[in-house]
Parts: structure tokens; sequence; C-alpha cells
């Protein structure tokens, strides 16, 4: 299964989880966004293993700031159940 425009939600891992026999993925993703896609996984009931591609040094800051936004939104989204 591919997260379309490199987005990784919640939707995705419940396709993961309905697409597959298996209870370990494989997430490729960016450096930065790791951290956020396993916890994910993790969240849905998936043993998750990271590969991550190095993000290019001029765009980590940014990359990073927005990570920490992203992460807050998929921890209230599936601590409290918003979206």
């Amino acid at each position: 299964i591919v997260a379309h425009q490199g987005l990784f939600d919640p939707q995705v891992v419940e396709e993961l989880e309905a697409g597959l026999e298996t209870q370990t993925v494989l997430i490729l993703t960016s450096d930065y966004h790791q951290t956020r896609a396993q916890y994910l996984a993790h969240a849905q009931g998936q043993e998750a293993v990271g590969l991550s591609c190095e993000t290019p040094t001029a765009a980590r800051l940014a990359a990073s700031v927005r990570e920490v936004y992203a992460f807050v939104k998929a921890w209230a989204e599936t601590r409290l159940g918003s979206s």
C-alpha cells in the first residue's frame, strides 16, 4: 500500500490492517517522518519496521517543524478521537 503524496495517516494504517494478513509492516519514508509513521502503525496494532531516506540538509529544519505539528495531530487523533 502506498501513501499517496507522502501522506501517512490513520487511514493508510487502516488500509494496511484490512489488506494484509501479517502484523508486521515495513515503512519506507523520510527520516523526519519515520517516528510518526511507526507511531500510527503501532496505534493500529501493527508491528512496524522502518527504513528511512535522509532528508536534504536544506529542507531538514522546515520538515522537522512541520512534523512536530503532524505528530501532535496524530497523537490527538489516536488518543482523543479528534480529526
